[in-house]
């Protein structure tokens, strides 16, 4: 029983010649109920493909029309690229910046600040809110007329 590693040593030429020979390792494998590795199934596709991942033309991309790149040509290729940051998005044509605001972090003073400032909002609303709630004296009114 041929394994994926089998089929790539025997280190074809011609692409159609590999292209049969990895569909016949399918078959087989098939046919026998073999379950296939998907690290094989990888292996085998960059076999079929060798020739087009080899070719490390600069030009590539644009000379073919379903251009394949391997590993290095896309890491190269994408170290080449102008660096994208997310600034040029926040940042709009009248120079303004747009991006989400985020919060200050308070300093010791300004907590202290907020919080005595706080306590005697809050002092003064007690007073006023017991002063409500306070037993009231009670009124009483005589709707009688004439007497």
């Amino acid at each position: 029983m041929r394994t994926a590693q089998d089929v790539i040593d025997e280190n074809l030429d011609d692409v159609k010649a590999r292209m049969a020979a990895v569909e016949a390792f399918y078959l087989e494998a098939r046919l026998v109920g073999r379950k296939i590795r998907s690290a094989d199934i990888d292996a085998l596709n960059s076999y079929v493909l060798r020739d087009d991942l080899r070719w490390s033309h600069p030009d590539k991309m644009t000379l073919i029309d379903y251009p394949f790149e391997s590993d290095t040509q896309r890491k190269r290729r994408d170290n080449k690229k102008a660096p994208y940051t997310v600034d040029v998005l926040e940042i709009g044509a009248d120079r303004r910046n747009h991006r989400i605001p985020t919060r200050k972090r308070r300093s010791a003073y300004e907590n202290w600040y907020v919080n005595h400032h706080a306590k005697a909002r809050n002092k003064e609303r007690r007073r006023r809110y017991n002063a409500f709630i306070k037993t009231q004296p009670v009124v009483s009114y005589s709707l009688k007329t004439g007497e």
